[in-house]
């Protein structure tokens, strides 16, 4: 078995938004229609995580330095509902 076979009740999916771009700058993402579909359980951006002391990376940027670099976070209740807000 591979870690992909493995769930759990109450399991979450998690999918992320990647930039398209280099170099770029976040100015806002509107996440409310996202988080009024059934199923979609949180939504995480880099507003919502914490300064990291002394410079370290972060999980979820809003000045990505690369493309795929990721800006934002679904967790759902599968993988279908977690891909769709995205």
């Amino acid at each position: 078995r591979y870690a992909e076979d493995f769930r759990a009740d109450g399991m979450l999916f998690a999918k992320l938004l990647v930039s398209p771009m280099p170099h770029a700058r976040v100015r806002s993402i509107d996440t409310s229609a996202a988080l009024r579909m059934p199923g979609v359980k949180a939504i995480l951006t880099a507003d919502d995580l914490p300064v990291l002391p002394g410079g370290a990376e972060r999980a979820l940027t809003n000045e990505p330095l690369y493309a795929g670099e990721p800006i934002l976070a679904v967790a759902a209740v599968d993988e279908l509902t977690a891909a769709d807000a995205i």
